[in-house]
């Protein structure tokens, strides 16, 4: 449970981010808070998944996303969280969950610009109190869109690609660290042989001396046989 407890931290503090944003944006544009609670959610689970369940993860943001569509439900700054995923699924994804992951960073981004097009720029106007900067910026409509997919991309590009790069370099720490003991193991091996190669010539000279001496018992015993002196025979 204790290892856990990380995760769970983490995705109650997005939740609870969340639902502050939400009430403050219901506020802004009513008959938003269900929808905007149920992608809320998702966001949270899948950022307290990122290091067990990945795989899992991703799925729960790609559901909350096509929820966040077919709702029209405006972009949420704790969306950023995905950021939590992105990283996840590049450190402890499987290869097919990291190459998913990979291909779903344009998609995303895409998908933020479409949703800010379709209006959430007015939700930004006045939830940032930036009203006459972005009336600007809207003129420019393109360009905002561009910036979007950009803005968008950049914030999962960059921990997908920490996540990676981490991977990268345990993955080489194991792989340095499993060659470093098969080289102690091929050491001891090489010194367990050499040992067997002593105690074995040893035990060819304790054969040779003790056959040797065995002999020479054998022949003066038989000779014994032959002396009629008490003293000789001693």
């Amino acid at each position: 449970m204790r290892e856990l407890a990380p995760d769970v931290v983490l995705g109650v503090a997005v939740l609870v981010v969340g639902l502050v944003e939400v009430s403050r944006t219901d506020r802004l544009l009513p008959g938003l808070d269900v929808a905007s609670i149920g992608i809320v959610v998702g966001f949270a689970a899948a950022s307290a998944m990122a290091r067990k369940a990945p795989g899992l993860a991703l799925v729960v943001v790609w559901a909350a996303c096509a929820t966040q569509v077919i709702t029209a439900t405006p972009l949420l700054l704790v969306e950023l969280s995905v950021a939590v995923v992105a990283f996840g699924c590049a450190r402890w994804g499987s290869r097919l969950v990291l190459v998913v992951s990979g291909l779903s960073i344009p998609v995303a981004a895409a998908l933020g610009a479409l949703l800010a097009a379709q209006g959430s720029y007015y939700f930004f106007r006045n939830l940032l109190g930036l009203r006459r900067l972005l009336d600007v910026a809207y003129q420019f409509g393109d360009a905002l869109v561009a910036g979007a997919v950009l803005l968008g991309g950049l914030a999962l590009a960059v921990p997908w690609l920490a996540g990676l790069a981490l991977r990268a370099t345990v993955r080489a720490q194991v792989s340095r660290e499993g060659q470093l003991a098969a080289e102690e193991q091929a050491g001891e091996a090489q010194e367990v042989a050499r040992l067997r190669d002593e105690q074995a010539r040893l035990a060819n000279d304790v054969h040779d001396v003790v056959g040797h001496s065995l002999a020479v018992i054998l022949a003066q015993a038989e000779s014994a046989q032959f002396l009629d002196d008490p003293e000789r025979l001693k």
